[in-house]
């Protein structure tokens, strides 16, 4: 029984210690999450666009060109990430930091407004400046999404894998005899 559980701690060590350099690889490479992530997106769209037009050929007179035509661009779009996998993280961070440009700006007019109008305006006004600061550097900078995210999930990996090795060794430290002669008793013994 203890033989058992000490060799499922060992392996669940060697997972932790695989979980913690992956998160170092993320922290230190975090471009090789993105490229990750946008391979796995892109295979995905390839065999969903394989299939949409395996589908669309085989049910001409149901489906019509719509289907053979959304299922066409679909592949192209993946066949193109998989060639550019940054592409995808680019993209995405472009429109988040246009999205966080015009709230911004939605931001400044009601700060505008309040002020207009004898209220208070002045945290509008900071959340305002840095909604449009954080969407400008998004724009002309739109790997620092991802580069951000996959370092925090590299982090995140790191102090989880650490946790999981401090449980294990002390789990480990319950099930080995202790000095003075007390031990767990074993009901198989």
């Amino acid at each position: 029984m203890k033989d058992n559980i000490s060799k499922t701690l060992s392996r669940a060590r060697w997972g932790s210690i695989a979980l913690m350099v992956s998160g170092l690889v993320l922290v230190f490479f975090p471009d090789f999450g993105s490229r990750t992530v946008a391979s796995v997106v892109a295979w995905l769209m390839m065999i969903v666009g394989t299939a949409g037009l395996l589908i669309g050929v085989l049910s001409w007179p149901l489906f019509g060109i719509g289907t053979l035509a959304g299922s066409g661009i679909t592949l192209m779009i993946g066949f193109y990430i998989l060639r550019n996998p940054l592409a995808l993280a680019s993209i995405l961070g472009v429109l988040l930091g246009v999205l966080l440009t015009v709230q911004g700006l939605g931001a400044l007019g009601d700060a505008l407004r309040l002020r207009r109008n004898g209220q208070i305006w002045v945290f509008g006004m900071v959340w305002a400046g840095l909604t449009l600061a954080m969407g400008i550097i998004l724009i002309f900078s739109p790997m620092t999404t991802s580069r951000i995210v996959m370092t925090i999930v590299g982090l995140i990996m790191i102090v989880c894998g650490g946790g999981n090795l401090y449980t294990h060794f002390k789990a480990k430290s319950h099930i080995e005899p202790r000095k003075g002669g007390g031990r767990i008793i074993d009901a198989d013994e």
